[in-house]
């Protein structure tokens, strides 16, 4: 009997937890989210099926089609052990986000063949093909290496940024 009052009343505290609820209407890109990721600076990343959030705690800042992924679509995020933020999105598309000029108010997408870092655009295929798969799980190894799931198979993305 005792076991039965005792689980009660762990649901009774359970109950009263507060919750908040984000949504679009305070300011996250949309309500659908498939992946959450905290960063070493304390900002909350959501990728969502319009475009990447990042939340401060306060506000969220949005990144989407306008700010240069290929798509709002965005798949996964992962935050290397070395700092890189690297991007899924689709249609095809992997970024690397400059966390330093994001954090500045730029846009902060740089892609591999882009230098000047002047636009976004999209690491490209070692193999030459035009296009980039599709890309849906980003994942870094215990060895540093980053891995892309996609509807293309398993690719390893290279320093260079190439797959």
């Amino acid at each position: 009997m005792f076991w039965v009052a005792l689980g009660h009343a762990c649901v009774a505290l359970a109950e009263q937890l507060p919750v908040r609820v984000y949504t679009v209407a305070d300011g996250l890109s949309q309500d659908a989210i498939s992946d959450i990721e905290w960063d070493p600076s304390g900002f909350l990343w959501f990728c969502t099926t319009d475009g990447l959030s990042r939340f401060d705690g306060y506000e969220f800042t949005i990144y989407g089609r306008g700010d240069g992924l290929t798509g709002n679509l965005v798949t996964d995020l992962v935050i290397t052990r070395s700092g890189q933020y690297w991007v899924a999105a689709s249609p095809g598309g992997l970024f690397r986000i400059d966390v330093a000029a994001a954090l500045a108010g730029g846009v902060g997408l740089v892609g591999a063949r882009d230098p000047a870092g002047s636009s976004a655009r999209p690491f490209f295929v070692a193999s030459g093909a035009s296009e980039l798969p599709s890309i849906y799980r980003l994942f870094e190894t215990c060895a540093g290496a980053t891995l892309c799931g996609s509807n293309r198979g398993l690719f390893r993305l290279e320093r260079e940024g190439e797959l």
